[in-house]
């Protein structure tokens, strides 16, 4: 998914988009490629030398981030804003794609977003052009009740990983 990603902007010529963007605690498996967007730094640690550069966000982990208050809309919000910030740090030009999973899975249980925070980040990745790189290894292939996990939000990705529910 992430040499599709570079591809595709080479492709276009916008060679300058080489920023991936994750999310902490995240799993996305252990070939090089999917640890430098993985989110969990003890997986990555003896293989930072190797990895490519990502930035990486905030997970939707309501049960321990929401604050006292916050309704889980305000809360989904506010997480998927942090797509938006990081992607102005990186600076628009440059970044690629922003890898997650719909329903995290190997790293924190099955913890599925608060409904409208994958609209959110939908929204801000046509905005600045970034691809949406979607992991339903885990949670796809009906898993969730439809086919692909990210149909509960009512969007799709730009690009989508599946694997373990082929077989």
């Amino acid at each position: 998914a992430l040499k599709m990603a570079r591809q595709y902007y080479l492709e276009i010529g916008q060679p300058d988009r080489k920023y991936v963007i994750a999310r902490r605690q995240s799993y996305h498996g252990n070939t090089l490629g999917a640890l430098s967007v993985g989110g969990n730094m003890w997986r990555r640690q003896q293989f930072e030398p190797l990895l490519i550069t990502a930035t990486h966000i905030a997970p939707v982990y309501q049960y321990r981030d929401q604050r006292d208050g916050e309704t889980d809309a305000e809360y989904g919000l506010r997480v998927a804003n942090e797509l938006e910030t990081a992607i102005f740090e990186l600076g628009v030009q440059n970044v690629a794609a922003f890898v997650a999973e719909p329903v995290v899975g190997a790293t924190s249980g099955a913890v599925a977003p608060v409904p409208g925070y994958f609209k959110r980040v939908r929204e801000i990745c046509d905005q600045y052009g970034v691809l949406l790189i979607l992991d339903e290894v885990m949670c796809g292939m009906g898993r969730t009740g439809t086919l692909h996990a990210i149909e509960q939000e009512g969007i799709s990705g730009d690009i989508q990983t599946i694997a373990k529910g082929l077989g």
